[in-house]
């Protein structure tokens, strides 16, 4: 295909930060033919199609792993306060489990277009808050990531957080702070976790979890979860 496409990324006009991108347009390419878009969605399947390397034998309690799965499939989460699901649909709070967001079989990762807001990018609590200044609010150890305070256009709206997310691409304000979910095969190999790293452990992911949605999951739970996570 030799690149011959169209291409967007709304980043790239920054001539602060892509002064070389911004001047030469490539952040917005319209080659003809397009020899690009029409293959993105079988390239998809073929990259979820393709086998996770199984965890190493004996890295993984199989015991656990097996009572992790259940708690992933089954385990009831109370989902509110979630942008991308609960102001979307306008409902305060959802009934669900881990696989109402992560549920492509076989890969884990949003079926359907859907970043969301979990408070992965929260800004870090300042002291004068009874924070740390390095902890967000569900704490992620974020004191070392840059803070962006946006204001919507034509209105006192603010958002503050750690990573503007898909509104860098999209130019939406209701995509401040939204993110794909990723697939979540060959985990135990890919740390440190989410968008930032801010997880360096599956363990650290299971906490903030176990604290943004209020779960109140046992120590045994959390293990045989983390087990589950590094099965996959």
């Amino acid at each position: 295909m030799h690149g011959t496409g169209t291409f967007f990324d709304r980043r790239f006009a920054d001539t602060a930060q892509y002064p070389i991108a911004a001047a030469s347009g490539s952040g917005n390419t319209k080659a003809t033919p397009d020899l690009i878009t029409s293959k993105l969605a079988a390239l998809h399947f073929y990259e979820i199609a393709i086998p996770a390397p199984k965890a190493p034998e004996g890295s993984f309690d199989k015991a656990a792993a097996a009572r992790g799965k259940t708690l992933f499939n089954e385990k009831a989460i109370t989902i509110k306060g979630v942008a991308g699901i609960n102001d979307d649909f306008g409902v305060a709070s959802v009934t669900g489990t881990c696989t109402t967001c992560h549920d492509t079989a076989n890969a884990g990762n949003h079926s359907v277009p859907a970043p969301l807001d979990i408070g992965v990018a929260d800004p870090p609590v300042p002291a004068q808050a009874s924070g740390n200044g390095v902890q967000n609010q569900f704490g992620l150890p974020v004191g070392d990531m840059p803070v962006y305070t946006l204001r919507k256009k034509g209105s006192n709206a603010i958002k503050v957080v750690t990573d503007p997310g898909r509104a860098l691409i999209t130019g939406k304000w209701d995509d401040v702070g939204r993110f794909k979910g990723p697939i979540l095969r060959g985990l135990a190999g890919r740390g440190p976790y989410f968008h930032n790293g801010a997880a360096a452990t599956l363990r650290e992911v299971v906490d903030f979890y176990d604290r943004r949605f209020e779960i109140h999951l046992s120590e045994q739970e959390k293990a045989d979860l983390v087990a589950f996570l590094r099965a996959l």
